[in-house]
């Protein structure tokens, strides 16, 4: 089962809809709920190289269409400014793209943790 998750991520709140994929399949919203851990890479300045670190998606709550949490991923520490992230659900899988104030984008491979 796979469906896109989009989502805001400011300061201690991710706010989203999560977004029919084809093809449409059913994810339970409370399943979402708890940590994603995974990596990120990508570049994350202008000058940088390209870089990697660790990134966990903490949820703590799915109300209809909005998705509530924190990210935290190394090399930056916890997020406070907005960032759009996309993320396609597959499973206890999560994996997509990750956009910074600076415009840079971030893979992100994410697995829910036990």
């Amino acid at each position: 089962m796979t469906r896109t998750l989009l989502v805001l991520l400011t300061g201690l709140a991710v706010l989203g809809a999560a977004l029919p994929a084809a093809p449409q399949t059913s994810v339970d919203p409370q399943s979402l709920v708890g940590d994603w851990t995974g990596t990120w890479s990508g570049r994350v300045s202008m000058r940088g190289s390209e870089n990697s670190g660790e990134y966990v998606l903490r949820i703590t709550k799915v109300v209809r269409d909005r998705v509530h949490g924190r990210v935290e991923w190394t090399k930056k520490g916890s997020r406070n400014e907005p960032q759009v992230t996309e993320l396609t659900i597959n499973g206890d899988h999560m994996s997509g793209t990750a956009t910074t104030p600076e415009s840079h984008q971030l893979k992100i491979e994410l697995t829910k943790a036990k």
